[in-house]
C-alpha cells in the first residue's frame, strides 16, 4: 500500500517516483488512512495512467469507490505511471499486487 498527497491544486502530478511494478491496483480517493479507515478528500480528483489523460473522476466525500487498473495477462504497470490532479492536501491511497 502506498499513499500520495497532492502538492499543488489543479496541476497534474506524477503520484510516485518508485519503480514498483504491479498487475492490478485499487486507487482510492482519500487523503489519509487511520486504523484501516479512509479519510475522504475535500474536493474531486482525477486519476489516470497518462499525464495528459486523466479519465477517472472520484468525487469528494467518496473514499470507498476505487479506480481499478488491471494489466493484460503477462503485463505489469509501474507506480510511476499513475497521475493525479486535484486540490492540495487531498490525495490517493493505492493497494496493488
Amino acid at each position: 500500500m502506498r499513499s500520495y498527497t497532492i502538492k499543488a491544486s489543479n496541476v497534474t502530478e506524477q503520484a510516485f517516483g518508485e519503480q514498483v511494478t504491479y498487475k492490478s491496483a485499487l486507487v482510492y480517493a482519500a487523503k489519509a488512512v487511520a486504523n484501516g479507515i479512509l479519510t475522504a478528500n475535500d474536493a474531486d480528483i482525477y486519476v489516470g495512467r497518462h499525464p495528459t489523460i486523466l479519465p477517472e473522476l472520484r468525487s469528494a466525500g467518496d473514499p470507498n469507490t476505487p479506480v481499478i487498473f488491471e494489466s493484460a495477462t503477462g503485463d505489469t504497470f509501474k507506480l510511476t505511471e499513475l497521475y493525479v490532479q486535484g486540490t492540495a492536501g487531498d490525495g490517493i491511497v493505492v493497494l496493488f499486487y
